[in-house]
């Protein structure tokens, strides 16, 4: 069966004066005010209680890297961390001499094979000196005629990396088996 009253639609029907709809308006208006506010306050608080949990996190692992620091900063000033610094700083000067040995200027066992290279025959060294800072030498040494010294010495000017070679007027003196002695340095 039919029932043609069931599909009536009621906004046809309004039997209500105007005012009263007026104010059933206001109020669904009013409902609707409520809950977008209440949503919006419960959406406030979340976010806050959110923001709240993370400050409260923060601070948490800021005490936490103070109370690191602070236990490594104790154990940075024991005795023990003390010896260990001045051990680490003797064997810094250590290797400091060593680095400056094999590296400043020259290495001893190349300037040694230029000088032996630069020897003549009738001709031997008694001592050699060599500061190597500046790389100043200084050698003594016996040969058996002038003519010997002035090749030394010539084959001492001729090297590259010899300069500055000076022999005293002293060596000049006598004509064989001279007592020598010569300086130059190593650039």
């Amino acid at each position: 069966m039919d029932w043609p009253y069931v599909a009536l639609d009621l906004k046809m029907i309004n039997l209500l004066p105007p005012l009263e709809e007026k104010e059933i308006q206001k109020e669904r208006q009013l409902r609707i005010v409520l809950v977008l506010g209440i949503t919006l306050c419960f959406f406030c608080v979340f976010l806050l209680l959110v923001l709240l949990a993370i400050k409260v996190h923060i601070s948490g692992e800021l005490d936490i890297a103070k109370n690191s620091i602070a236990i490594q900063e104790k154990s940075f000033n024991n005795p023990e961390t003390e010896s260990l610094r001045k051990n680490i700083a003797y064997f810094n000067d250590i290797l400091g001499g060593i680095d400056a040995f094999y590296g400043y200027r020259s290495i001893p066992s190349l300037f040694l094979e230029k000088l032996y290279a630069s020897l003549p025959e009738d001709l031997y060294l008694t001592k050699i000196s060599w500061q190597k800072k500046d790389g100043n030498v200084e050698i003594f040494g016996f040969a058996r005629s002038r003519q010997t010294l002035f090749s030394l010495k010539g084959n001492l000017e001729k090297e590259e990396v010899f300069e500055g070679v000076y022999f005293p007027p002293l060596n000049w003196i006598k004509p064989d088996n001279i007592d020598f002695q010569a300086k130059f340095r190593i650039k």
